[in-house]
């Protein structure tokens, strides 16, 4: 079951919220079972309160790339996932 979880939990927002060819690249890749997924919520002071959590991303100043700043624990998949 545990390999499972990150797909129940980790690729619904991808396949929702997720661009075009971020569903292509990572979505079909887990579907057919070659990639594995997480999902990253756990805080130190949050839990898995969504609405209290302080990690942040920001676009690099040259946008190319996203900056993540704050602290997670308690991946679901982590260790597993690519």
């Amino acid at each position: 079951w545990g390999l499972l979880e990150g797909v129940h939990i980790g690729l619904p927002p991808v396949l929702n919220f997720g661009s075009e060819a971020l569903r292509r690249r990572v979505g079909l890749n887990v579907l057919r079972g070659e990639k594995t997924i997480c999902l990253c919520i756990t805080e130190p002071w949050a839990g898995s309160d969504v609405a209290n959590i302080r990690c942040v991303a920001k676009r690099s100043a040259d946008g190319t790339k996203y900056v993540v700043s704050g602290e997670k624990k308690w991946i679901t998949n982590g260790i597993w996932a690519d």
